[in-house]
């Protein structure tokens, strides 16, 4: 072997002997690191282990409870399935669906969320809350606040509608029973508006 051909082998061996010192190094730090947070993990204190006992609980019962309100059952889907096609029809059946809808928060607030979705969650789709939950709960929330208020609102004007309905037959079931004394209160009406004075 020429001197050269050692001489350009040289620093292979410097960078594979430095690599070597950097692995065994970044090993160590690992290893360190594992030991502290092990050391760390583990409680010194009987106050310190029903701590980590109580918090890792308390992770559990959340991971349990975004599993199952993202999930939800089958009862609950298929209720929201309803809704959302009662909310879809509100118009072409002239309102006769609100009625399920308000049904459907009735139960809700009556059998709780297992059975019956809350308003608003109907319009969420189960690929998009069991991929993005912190986004889906996001979109449940600001729908959930609007919704109801869209709820009042056609309640409302479901009242004054069936108010006015009632009010027209009353007037006419009035007329029928009195019709002299409708005659004397619509006359003068009439008549100013055939002569011009009001």
């Amino acid at each position: 072997m020429s001197l050269d051909e050692q001489l350009l082998k040289l620093p292979d061996t410097k960078q594979k002997k430095s690599a070597e010192r950097a692995e065994s190094l970044n090993q160590a730090r690992q290893q360190a690191r594992r030991d502290q947070t092990a050391q760390a993990a583990e409680p010194r204190t009987l106050r310190e282990a029903a701590q980590t006992a109580k918090r890792q609980r308390a992770k559990a019962a959340l991971n349990e409870e975004n599993k199952t309100a993202t999930a939800g059952t089958s009862a609950n889907r298929a209720t929201g399935k309803l809704l959302r096609q009662a909310w879809l029809h509100l118009v072409d059946s002239f309102g006769l669906t609100l009625i399920w809808i308000d049904v459907h928060v009735f139960l809700g607030a009556v059998f709780g969320n297992k059975f019956f979705c809350k308003l608003g969650a109907e319009w969420l789709d189960d690929n998009i809350v069991s991929a993005q939950v912190e986004k889906a709960k996001n979109q449940g929330k600001i729908i959930g606040t609007v919704e109801p208020m869209g709820l009042a609102c056609c309640n409302l004007g479901c009242l004054f509608i069936v108010i006015a309905a009632f009010s027209v037959v009353a007037m006419m079931l009035n007329v029928i029973a009195n019709p002299l004394e409708a005659i004397k209160h619509l006359l003068p009406s009439f008549w100013g508006i055939i002569t011009g004075n009001k």
